[in-house]
């Protein structure tokens, strides 16, 4: 069955693809949750003209290359309280990372950040975000002891 997506969905694609998939996929999961719509002319139109509505909107297209170099070097520093051996109360997360960088102006979804474990002592890590498949980057974070 031809579909449109309506949901950017990771394992089948981004909003607007048009889709080929299995037919009870199409009629039982994804249409009744409004993931995607049947492919039609109509649908194709509407969709593809809201999605130049978002991008009017929000001034530019999703470009990864743009935002992979704005990544690029980028260092933030956390002070946190920590006991006496050195380990944070309060560890520092995805979403933590995430918040710094949306207030330097970079909107990062925490789960593209890559941190395997939550960092709990002071130092230096390298941190990679995954912004798209094909596109990483590198930041520094700095954990520094209140």
């Amino acid at each position: 069955m031809k579909i449109i997506l309506l949901k950017t969905e990771n394992k089948i694609g981004k909003k607007g693809e048009i889709k080929n998939v299995p037919d009870g996929y199409a009629q039982n999961f994804l249409i009744p949750r409004k993931i995607a719509a049947p492919a039609d002319s109509n649908t194709i139109n509407t969709i593809k003209r809201d999605i130049k509505k978002t991008e009017k909107k929000t001034g530019k297209k999703h470009d990864p290359s743009t935002l992979a170099n704005k990544l690029r070097g980028v260092t933030i520093t956390f002070t946190e309280r920590a006991d006496e051996n050195g380990t944070y109360f309060a560890s520092i997360t995805r979403d933590k990372i995430a918040k710094k960088l949306q207030a330097l102006g970079i909107a990062v979804k925490s789960k593209k950040i890559k941190l395997k474990t939550p960092i709990k002592s002071a130092g230096e890590y390298k941190v990679t975000i995954e912004i798209d498949p094909g596109y990483k980057s590198e930041i520094s974070v700095i954990a520094k002891n209140l």
